[in-house]
């Protein structure tokens, strides 16, 4: 995903290039977590080092849930295309 944001909202954010690329760095990432979960896995986000070393530190993790109802898995996807439109303005691209 690019530095774009379709969401007035957030535009006190976006509108600044930095916070602008911290807020899609993090969108991304949630995003990412919310589409392993609507694809049957609990996940999770940690940091691997110290930020200060590197940006760049967030480790996504998904582990294989054994139990999945079709109702979880609605809701999952459900969430998962409003926080897209939210961020975006439009339905996701996975449909």
């Amino acid at each position: 995903m690019s530095e774009h944001i379709a969401c007035p909202q957030l535009g006190f954010i976006s509108r600044r290039p930095i916070l602008r690329q911290k807020l899609c760095s993090a969108a991304t990432d949630a995003l990412r977590l919310l589409r392993l979960e609507a694809c049957g896995y609990e996940a999770d986000a940690t940091e691997l080092i110290d930020p200060e070393s590197t940006p760049k530190n967030v480790m996504l993790r998904g582990y294989r849930r054994k139990r999945w109802t079709d109702a979880a898995r609605l809701r999952a996807e459900e969430e998962y295309e409003a926080a897209y439109r939210f961020i975006y303005g439009t339905e996701s691209y996975d449909n």
